[in-house]
């Protein structure tokens, strides 16, 4: 979780309004210090929309994974499902692509002295192909019919916690 300090929170915020990305609203209330309310202005909903729509860069899908995952996350009744489906679908291909190219570093050999260097690659093909194996089930759950909605009725904040896994991966069905 991303908890920003006061001392990177303000400027950043002062930076969006001096770009009229947000705009800020001062609410005065009991005797307290004005407190600022800020709004998200048409060229920075524009901005964002923007920002969510960029293609996933192959080249950096290994150390901006969460960053991709967050974006996804927002796209959600903001971007149409074919748009979603398409950042989903080059998430896939750059994490295949990566973990192909991990696999291959592995098997050259390179750091097969080195216990704790393999092992740690091991670590990242793993992370990474769960990763590639999620795309897919994701890609499968939204591809679903158009007529059906995006969202299940949750049944209990347990099940979100608990995918069934099999050994090709998320079992979007227990969704």
């Amino acid at each position: 979780m991303y908890q920003p300090s006061p001392g990177a929170l303000y400027p950043a915020l002062r930076r969006l309004v001096g770009r009229d990305l947000l705009c800020a609203e001062e609410i005065v209330s009991g005797g307290r210090r004005p407190q600022r309310l800020y709004h998200v202005t048409e060229a920075g909903r524009v901005t964002h929309l923007d920002w969510l729509r960029q293609p996933v860069d192959p080249a950096a899908v290994g150390s901006d994974l969460g960053l991709h995952l967050m974006r996804f996350a927002m796209m959600e009744n903001q971007l149409e499902r074919a748009e979603i489906l398409a950042f989903l679908k080059g998430l896939a291909e750059a994490l295949d692509g990566f973990v192909a190219g991990m696999e291959q570093y592995v098997a050259s050999g390179v750091q097969s002295a080195r216990r704790h260097a393999q092992l740690a690659l091991m670590h990242g093909i793993v992370v990474h192909r769960a990763s590639l194996d999620w795309a897919r089930s994701a890609i499968s759950v939204l591809a679903e019919s158009a007529a059906q909605p995006l969202h299940r009725p949750r049944r209990s904040a347990r099940l979100l916690l608990r995918w069934p896994v099999t050994s090709a991966g998320v079992d979007p069905s227990g969704i």
